[in-house]
């Protein structure tokens, strides 16, 4: 890890990340395919500024992305989750953005400028296939039963 990776995560040592790994924003997988999938299945569609189409085209989202030198890609895992109660799984949701806030706040104040990719905006708005990029970095998509995995990326 580089000394500024080490740093990254002495300071981070506090909140609850599960999993992270460091890339480049080149690394990151786009596909239309991942917006159609909002398109068809996502009741924000059309319907919040931080979703399709409001946050431009999938080159746009590229392109904001690649504007960053580094992505830091992390997950938060919720156990006792009743993963058949969607109140219960959107709450998990809601704690997980409480960490990805906290983690960009520390990016913006340590690094200036940074994107935050978690819940508003996300990253499947974006065209990022989630799932491919957590396989890539070998972080987990599952804990177990019971459980919810959520990711989040801060871009800086």
């Amino acid at each position: 890890m580089k000394p500024e990776e080490d740093s990254i995560i002495a300071a981070l040592a506090g909140q609850p990340i599960v999993e992270y790994a460091f890339l480049e924003p080149e690394q990151i997988p786009f596909s239309e395919r991942v917006r159609a999938i909002c398109r068809k299945e996502c009741s924000r569609y059309g319907q919040s500024r931080f979703c399709p189409p409001a946050v431009g085209t999938l080159e746009e989202c590229r392109s904001r992305c690649l504007l960053y030198k580094r992505a830091f890609f992390f997950s938060t895992v919720w156990e006792e989750v009743n993963t058949e109660d969607m109140d219960s799984m959107l709450y998990s949701g809601v704690l997980h953005e409480r960490i990805a806030a906290k983690v960009a706040a520390y990016f913006q104040g340590t690094f200036g400028e940074c994107l935050l990719l978690s819940r508003e905006p996300c990253m499947e708005g974006y065209g990022i296939q989630v799932i491919n990029l957590s396989e890539a970095c070998k972080l987990s998509t599952s804990q177990g039963p019971g459980t919810v995995t959520w990711f989040g990326m801060i871009l800086y």
